[in-house]
């Protein structure tokens, strides 16, 4: 049998490239001089890890804060907040009148306020269909009420997203070019500025969360509320006057018709 000697500068063409291969085992399986992606952090309320966001966030090379926010949903910089609404949830936030009271909020107290509509993306991409859009404004209408709110806040910006990936992509693009933001000034931003202000870290903040739902309430007047009448059954018993002198004419008349509105059908 005869044996074919092959020369060394014969031998495996892609022999070299395997040594420098940013596929190569001997190079931990990347190329070392490809920099590690640089962590941005997100301030995150803790109601929001109920959905899948924080997570895709975390997992796109963002560090994320938990924490109990008053104004907003996430915070991106120190100047840029982001309120989060399912399609349901800005259905249902809107026609009891919260949603006004929060983007009123985050315009007051950020240079950027921003309203995400994040869609399901196994469903169509709009809030209704075309011919259900009135010609005119339409108090009722869900896109009429989306007209008016930019009307009343010329400053809010909406953002359109199909899914919750799409939302981690443009977040990062927001991001850009942008400070980090700051935990310890977004927790205080919407609390009472007043000397006794320390005492309302020790609010109950399920009782808080449940009072901002309500007519009437906002988190300009809510910390005053809870410091005057401290719990909710006392509230429900309030007369009147004394929610108006807390509250404000208006918004004490709608807590307490609220409150004392039979609900039987």
């Amino acid at each position: 049998n005869k044996i074919m000697s092959i020369p060394k500068q014969m031998s495996s063409p892609n022999e070299e490239e395997d040594e420098i291969s940013p596929k190569s085992t001997r190079k931990g399986g990347r190329k070392l001089s490809e920099p590690p992606a640089k962590r941005r952090k997100i301030i995150v309320d803790i109601r929001e890890f109920r959905s899948a966001l924080p997570s895709l966030l975390y997992q796109d090379s963002n560090d994320i804060v938990p924490v109990t926010l008053t104004v907003g949903d996430y915070v991106l910089s120190r100047r840029m907040v982001v309120e989060r609404k399912s399609v349901s949830d800005l259905f249902g936030s809107m026609n009891s009148g919260r949603l006004h009271t929060q983007v009123e909020a985050m315009c007051k107290s950020y240079e950027k306020a921003l309203l995400l509509i994040e869609f399901d993306q196994d469903k169509s991409f709009c809030l209704q269909a075309p011919n259900a859009i009135p010609s005119q404004i339409n108090e009722s209408n869900i896109i009429s009420k989306l007209v008016l709110m930019t009307l009343h806040f010329p400053r809010l910006r909406y953002l359109w997203c199909r899914s919750p990936q799409m939302t981690v992509d443009v977040f990062k693009r927001l991001k850009e070019n942008y400070d980090e933001p700051d935990e310890a000034e977004a927790m205080s931003i919407g609390l009472p500025q007043s000397d006794d202000s320390n005492n309302f870290q020790f609010v109950n903040t399920t009782a808080r969360n449940f009072l901002l739902k309500m007519p009437g309430v906002n988190i300009w007047n809510c910390y005053e509320l809870i410091k005057e009448i401290p719990s909710l059954v006392e509230i429900s018993n309030a007369s009147l006057e004394k929610l108006q002198k807390i509250l404000g004419k208006k918004n004490g008349r709608d807590l307490h018709t609220f409150i004392h509105t039979s609900s039987a059908v």
